[in-house]
């Protein structure tokens, strides 16, 4: 097969040890989705420079968030219709209710600090050039939107649009 396009100066296609590591999570993905395809086809999309989009949720230990898997699988099965690569990421909130009254709630500012800190890591890590977010609350949306921020001004410094 063809490398796609070196303009894109992917560093995450052109290696091969990233495609056999995330040729497996993505066919799971997939599969959890319900959407039936082949190795062949994800790989072709690897390399042919469809999107990798971050599907940002919550864990499941927030009353807000408990619901999102559903949600996750209808973003996976929206993404993957639009030739994109999709890829859940956790992004987990503290609930202030559930923290209210004892010291966890000395954290609840906290938590807006490691959902920003949380999605810059994992896109830049993980190379994920879009974001779908599925937020809750008030820490994590606040957090959120300045990590992805702080991830597009890294971006245009580096050259990468």
């Amino acid at each position: 097969m063809k490398m796609h396009d070196p303009s894109f100066q992917d560093p995450i296609i052109t290696q091969s040890e990233p495609i056999t590591i995330i040729l497996p999570i993505m066919m799971e993905i997939l599969h959890s989705a319900g959407i039936k395809t082949t190795r062949d086809e994800v790989v072709t999309r690897l390399m042919t420079g469809s999107p990798r989009i971050a599907i940002v949720h919550g864990g499941e230990d927030h009353p807000a968030q408990v619901l999102d898997q559903g949600f996750v699988k209808k973003a996976v099965q929206s993404l993957w219709i639009r030739n994109a690569l999709p890829f859940p990421m956790v992004d987990p909130g503290l609930c202030d209710a559930i923290a209210e009254g004892h010291i966890g709630m000395s954290y609840s500012l906290l938590s807006r600090n490691l959902a920003s800190l949380n999605v810059i890591t994992q896109c830049e890590a993980h190379g994920y050039q879009g974001a779908l977010v599925l937020t809750s609350c008030d820490k994590r949306p606040a957090g959120e939107v300045t990590g992805f921020v702080q991830v597009d001004l890294a971006r245009i410094r580096k050259g990468m649009q």
